[in-house]
């Protein structure tokens, strides 16, 4: 039996909106190809035609890309397939891309096309989909003994992206629950970990590792 195949991509860009749905109509398994510019319409159009792959940008303009994916995986009677196109190749990225509700992640390189119609062939087949470029990063990162899911706690992971965004301790504390005090230490001990000695260091630091995108949502880092 032909399959057939519905695709949806949520992708602020429209040149690569443009070109991957042309890519994903060459495609003889795929029946259906719908675009959302951002992440509430593509959240809308994932819900109304249930489709079977969503390749979506990590950067959108309303939200961030793996806040998207939760999201999704949330939909019922069945999930679609996540295929993550992206720019990102911070540390955050790679990490979060080995979650259980991604199956696959492609650059946005110059053979994005070939590596497309491979992706969707492996994800019909209920198989995941990473190119070698990718592995090898993957494999780089979990190699590192620095790494920051290696070196960081818990409640560091969950503080990290308010750092990013330059928030003090009385704003962090209020927003979790915690004393400002609290957050303090757990500041103090981060950036002992990492290697830095100021507030706009960590900062740095934190925002080049991939914590600055869309909202804290630490609980995904764990």
């Amino acid at each position: 039996m032909r399959l057939a195949l519905s695709i949806l991509q949520i992708e602020d860009d429209p040149l690569w909106r443009e070109f991957c749905g042309a890519a994903l109509r060459e495609i003889a398994a795929v029946e259906r190809v719908e675009s959302a510019a951002d992440g509430a319409s593509g959240m809308a159009l994932a819900e109304l035609l249930q489709p079977t792959i969503v390749l979506i940008d990590l950067r959108l303009p309303d939200m961030d890309g793996f806040e998207a994916i939760a999201a999704l995986a949330r939909l019922r009677p069945a999930p679609p397939k996540i295929l993550i196109l992206s720019s990102r190749n911070d540390a955050v990225a790679i990490f979060r891309m080995r979650d259980e509700r991604v199956h696959g992640f492609l650059w946005k390189t110059g053979d994005v096309k070939t590596h497309l119609a491979a992706a969707v062939a492996e994800l019909a087949a209920g198989r995941r989909y990473f190119p070698e470029e990718v592995r090898r990063a993957w494999a780089a990162l979990r190699a590192e003994p620095s790494a920051f899911f290696k070196i960081l706690s818990g409640r560091e992971l969950e503080l990290m992206p308010y750092f990013a965004r330059g928030w003090d301790d009385a704003e962090i504390g209020r927003a979790l629950g915690l004393s400002a005090l609290t957050v303090k230490s757990h500041r103090q001990h981060a950036m002992a970990k990492v290697g830095v000695h100021r507030t706009p260091q960590l900062i740095h630091w934190a925002i080049r590792a991939g914590f600055g995108h869309g909202e804290a949502q630490p609980a995904a880092l764990h």
